[in-house]
């Protein structure tokens, strides 16, 4: 029976440390390639991703090993390093994410990217790298500006008291807020995961949410 093990560590990328961690099949077969996962957010780190750990076992009934899965924590959020003082920004992440790819020696490979994270994976796609094998986007939109009209038409549809927070924060720039996080919790809970309790691995990354990107998140969508 095929196991897996995991390998985790971190990269160094503009002076500072980036997790990453790789499950791989006790025996991989050289003809499937692996799958480099990017999170969203942006800073919502990786943990929620780890259903896709499945993909470096064989399918059942098939007699054939499984591929390399690897995730990482984008700078500022999770298990990577939180500095106070760079400008996060999509040219910041497309260089990191180059720098995962020639660190960890992953000349060919398939991309997955959810929500931002494929935000992320279209950039890098555009950028026209070698190896990129295939692309694969869950939940990520084509037009930001849609987004934040389709998100706040949501939004209406939640108890005005609600809205009134989340507007009053988003407006005054004090999202880290506790009163606005509690908001945000109802809207998350009616719209992103209805599942009743919130899967371990979902609570997990809330849990570790970057304090800094999160703050650039709220910034793009007031705009």
């Amino acid at each position: 029976m095929t196991t897996t093990s995991a390998v985790e560590g971190f990269i160094s990328f503009r002076g500072n440390q980036v997790w990453y961690r790789i499950v791989k099949p006790d025996q991989e077969d050289s003809g499937k390639l692996p799958l480099l996962c990017l999170h969203g957010g942006p800073g919502v780190p990786h943990d929620y991703l780890e259903p896709l750990e499945a993909l470096a076992l064989p399918a059942a009934g098939i007699a054939a090993t499984g591929r390399r899965v690897i995730f990482y924590d984008q700078l500022g959020c999770g298990n990577s390093d939180r500095p106070t003082d760079p400008i996060y920004s999509i040219h910041l992440f497309k260089e990191e994410l180059v720098a995962v790819r020639s660190t960890l020696d992953l000349k060919q490979i398939h991309l997955f990217g959810q929500s931002w994270g494929g935000c992320l994976a279209l950039e890098h796609a555009v950028s026209q790298p070698t190896g990129l094998i295939s692309l694969v986007l869950a939940s990520t939109p084509c037009s930001i500006q849609k987004f934040v009209t389709e998100a706040y038409s949501l939004m209406n549809g939640l108890p005005i008291e609600v809205q009134q927070v989340i507007r009053k924060h988003e407006a005054d720039g004090t999202t880290q807020d506790s009163e606005y996080k509690q908001a945000m919790e109802v809207f998350n809970h009616s719209f992103l995961c209805r599942v009743d309790p919130w899967p371990s691995s979902l609570t997990r990354a809330y849990s570790k949410v970057g304090t800094e990107a999160c703050t650039s998140r709220s910034s793009m969508v007031s705009r």
